[in-house]
């Protein structure tokens, strides 16, 4: 199964490297391509690929797919 790609539809988000955690990786900015890796929720957040950050985690509320604009 292919993975789902998303873009951020905010100014900035924070990607972080847990679902658990407040440790954050990097803030993503508008336009940015999120690879949604997991359809499951965790804490909240979807482990996603963003830019150089594998496996890390997003809310999901900030992104929309290339189809919605």
């Amino acid at each position: 199964m292919a993975n789902t790609i998303k873009y951020l539809n905010v100014e900035k988000a924070k990607l972080y490297k847990d679902s658990n955690s407040n440790t954050e990786l990097m803030e993503l900015l508008w336009g940015d391509r999120v690879e949604l890796v997991s359809n499951t929720k965790v804490n909240g957040r979807y482990k996603v690929n963003a830019r150089w950050a594998n496996n890390a985690y997003i809310c999901l509320l900030y992104t929309s797919d290339a189809a919605d604009e």
